[in-house]
């Protein structure tokens, strides 16, 4: 399925919360301070399943298909100009309902299919001495437009690709473009053939899929990457 950064303005927010340093604006913790992320961008791998109804099959394509998303993301790296205190880990959960308008074809790949719903993201930012980071939001809510399905490979055995495309984030983490090029791309856990199977048994009701997020287009500066931190493939396959 388919696609799937703030300069804070130091002089009004409390001393103590952001020094510059070297042109970037370093975030402090604790208290009652909170920190505004919402133009940084930030990439994670993310673990997914995404439920459909009514079932797909081999025979039988409904015009719309709706998918209740679940994710989880991990290994997340943080970008732009309010930099999080050093050592700060970011991990991140939501749910979501996609209204996929199919194209009618069963098989795999599938063209972008046009698509309207939302996914939430609830993020959790913990520093190095454990003390909890507070974001303002501290959530993002993705527009969804588009889905797609890919191959990886010919062989059964091969998996296939949902990529999940947003419009617009809004919250934590919308970047440069508000979210426009943010993107979703995930290796499914099934195979082709676990795929077929279920598509000519009982229908294909779930999929599972794991890869990188990626939210925000990156206005500058600063890349994060604290303890519990890698950076993450950043996949922008819509635009």
């Amino acid at each position: 399925m388919r696609k799937f950064a703030v300069a804070a303005a130091a002089v009004a927010m409390p001393i103590g919360m952001l020094a510059a340093t070297g042109g970037v604006a370093f975030a402090g913790h604790g208290g009652s301070s909170k920190v505004d992320v919402s133009k940084d961008s930030i990439s994670c791998t993310v673990a997914a399943t995404a439920g459909l109804a009514p079932h797909i099959t081999s025979t039988s394509i409904p015009s719309k298909v709706n998918s209740t998303i679940h994710v989880t993301l991990s290994a997340c790296t943080v970008s732009g100009p309010v930099a999080l205190p050093a050592g700060t880990t970011v991990t991140g959960s939501g749910t979501g309902v996609l209204h996929v308008t199919t194209t009618g074809a069963t098989g795999v790949p599938t063209p972008a299919m046009a698509t309207t719903g939302k996914i939430t993201i609830n993020w959790t930012a913990t520093a190095a001495d454990l003390s909890t980071v507070k974001l303002a939001a501290p959530q993002s809510k993705l527009s969804i437009g588009t889905v797609s399905v890919s191959t990886n490979g010919a062989l059964p055995t091969s998996n296939a690709t949902l990529s999940v495309g947003s419009t617009s984030v809004k919250g934590d983490f919308a970047g440069a473009d508000n979210g426009a090029t943010s993107s979703l791309t995930g290796t499914t856990t099934q195979t082709l053939s676990d795929i077929q199977t279920a598509l000519t048994g009982a229908g294909l009701s779930s999929v599972g899929f794991g890869g990188p997020i990626s939210l925000g287009y990156p206005l500058a500066a600063s890349t994060q990457e604290g303890v519990g931190l890698r950076p993450c493939p950043l996949l922008r396959v819509f635009g």
